[in-house]
C-alpha cells in the first residue's frame, strides 16, 4: 500500500528535499509507529537514499520494519547482539551483513536498535582494502587462497546449504557465499585459472569478478562514524539524537 497524507506532496516533497541537504531526520514525540512508518514511507517516494532507522529495541525495530513494508518500502532490520564463548555482546554474522549492504549504498530502508547501533562495527574501508577478488581468465593459486579465506574469516561446510560466510569445493567448482552478497556464488576453475562466476540463485547471472569481503576484523567504529553524506539516517526517539 503507498501511503497518502493530507497535509500535501509539495509539503512533503520540501521536505524531503531537506532530508537531501541535512542527512539526518528525527521522529519523536508520537507513540504511533503506523504514522511514522508512513511518513518515512511517502518521504522516501521522493528520493531513495541508503537509509538506516534507529529504534529504541528489536521490538520497536520489528514494528517498524512490519508497517515500512505494509506501505511498499523494501525493509529489512540488522540482527540483533548475541552473546559469544565469553559471553561478551557480540555483532551477529547476519548484521554485518546488513551493514554492508547499507555501506555498500543498497537503497533500502535498514532498521536497527539503539543498542545495535552504539556498538562497535568493522571499519567498512579496511574491509575493502582486505577483500579478495576472484577475476574470470585469471590465475589463482588454490591453495594460497583457501588459506586466504580462512584467514579472512571464511568457514569450510560440507552442508547443502550454504549459509553467510561458507565455502565448499566440489571438484573444480569453489561454491562460497560472500559476507557482502545476497546469494550465494559458483566458481568454476580450470586448474587454477577462473571460467566462470555464476550466481547460485540466478545462473543465467554471470559475473566477471566476484569480491570477497573478509568476516574477520581487527579495526572499528561505531556505524554513527561511518555514516556519509550518500546515505539518510533516521531516529526515532529524541533522546537518541547524538549531541
Amino acid at each position: 500500500m503507498k501511503p497518502s497524507l493530507l497535509i500535501g506532496n509539495e509539503q512533503h516533497r520540501e521536505i524531503s528535499d531537506l532530508l537531501a541537504k541535512e542527512g539526518h531526520l528525527v521522529i519523536s514525540g508520537a507513540g504511533n509507529e503506523t504514522a511514522k512508518a508512513m511518513l518515512m514511507s511517502h518521504l522516501l517516494h521522493f528520493s531513495m537514499y541508503p537509509t538506516l532507522v534507529v529504534a529504541q529495541d528489536p521490538e520497536a525495530v520489528d514494528v517498524l520494519r512490519h508497517w515500512l513494508q505494509f506501505f511498499d518500502q523494501d525493509a529489512t532490520a540488522f540482527t540483533d547482539i548475541h552473546l559469544d564463548s565469553s559471553g561478551d555482546e557480540t555483532v551477529t554474522v547476519e548484521a554485518l551483513q546488513q551493514f554492508l549492504h547499507f555501506m555498500q549504498g543498497e537503497k533500502k530502508v535498514f532498521l536497527t536498535s539503539t543498542k545495535l547501533y552504539q556498538m562497535q562495527f568493522p571499519v567498512y574501508e579496511d574491509l575493502l582494502q582486505k577483500a579478495l577478488t576472484l577475476t574470470v581468465g585469471k590465475s589463482v593459486p588454490f591453495t594460497q587462497f583457501i588459506e586466504s579465506l580462512l584467514d579472512r574469516g571464511y568457514e569450510h561446510t560440507v552442508e547443502k546449504e550454504l549459509t553467510v560466510g561458507q565455502y565448499r569445493k566440489i571438484g573444480d567448482t569453489l561454491e562460497i557465499y560472500p559476507i557482502q552478497a545476497s546469494c550465494p556464488y559458483r566458481v568454476d576453475f580450470s586448474f587454477d585459472v577462473v571460467e566462470h562466476i555464476v550466481s547460485m540463485d540466478d545462473a543465467a547471472k554471470q559475473e566477471k569478478q566476484l569480491h570477497l569481503m573478509p568476516l574477520s576484523y581487527d579495526t572499528t567504529a561505531s556505524i554513527a562514524d561511518q555514516l556519509t553524506d550518500e546515505q539518510l539516517l533516521i531516529i526515532d526517539d529524541q533522546d537518541d539524537v547524538p549531541d
